[in-house]
């Protein structure tokens, strides 16, 4: 999904507006940011749920594991099937500024491996974006959870970057995942992107829950 800054820079550049739309590969849902700023499910390509570790539907604000079910692939049916994004909030109905009536998702978040889990089990999602929106003269950042209470913040310097910058990032990230953790700076010239190309601003390596100390 888009970060805030980056719509924001595209929008300016091209002098337009520019929505979100989430799909999957396996065309078993599709999701579209209408000009009201709400994320429809269009119902006609798949089911969508949104669950927890147990299964079960989340509550309304909660974030949990995308479950799809597709409507339209003949050839090889999904049924249920596990695509590892999460989403806060379950598909709710209801009518739209826009005049829309699909479902609404409150916010899709992305890869599973990009929430992070605390010490108590909380699951942090949009780190990134928290973490690095208050920092100056940074091109590109990632945030690595390598254990439960061990980071590594990626920084890639731009002009007039200081070892300030690097100190707010890690006062914001301990505000929101917590003050006992140990955090380390690696400045790169760029961030390594995935096989696909694709830039991950947040990678945990924490599997599940059940590494969380209890």
């Amino acid at each position: 999904m888009l970060r805030e800054e980056d719509r924001e820079i595209i929008e300016e550049g091209l002098s337009t507006n520019v929505y979100n739309q989430y799909g999957s590969t396996e065309s078993a849902a599709i999701v579209t940011e209408c000009p009201s700023g709400h994320m429809h499910v269009n119902p006609e390509i798949g089911i969508i749920e949104v669950l927890d570790e147990n299964g079960e539907t989340v509550s309304e604000g909660e974030v949990g594991e995308i479950v799809m079910t597709a409507l339209n692939n003949r050839a090889m049916p999904l049924i249920r099937y596990r695509i590892g994004d999460m989403a806060r909030g379950p598909p709710t109905y209801g009518k739209c500024d826009c005049g829309r009536e699909m479902p609404i998702i409150e916010k899709i978040i992305g890869r599973q491996d990009e929430v992070v889990v605390t010490k108590d089990g909380r699951r942090v999602p949009m780190l990134s974006y928290n973490v690095f929106k208050y920092t100056e003269n940074v091109s590109e950042s990632r945030i690595v959870q390598e254990s439960v209470d061990e980071f590594l913040l990626q920084i890639v310097p731009d002009d007039g970057y200081t070892d300030e910058q690097a100190e707010i990032a890690i006062k914001k990230l301990k505000d929101r995942v917590g003050e006992d953790i140990h955090v380390e700076i690696e400045t790169l010239e760029s961030i390594p992107r995935t096989d696909a190309g694709k830039f991950r601003a947040v990678i945990s390596d924490v599997e599940n829950l059940s590494e969380v100390p209890q």
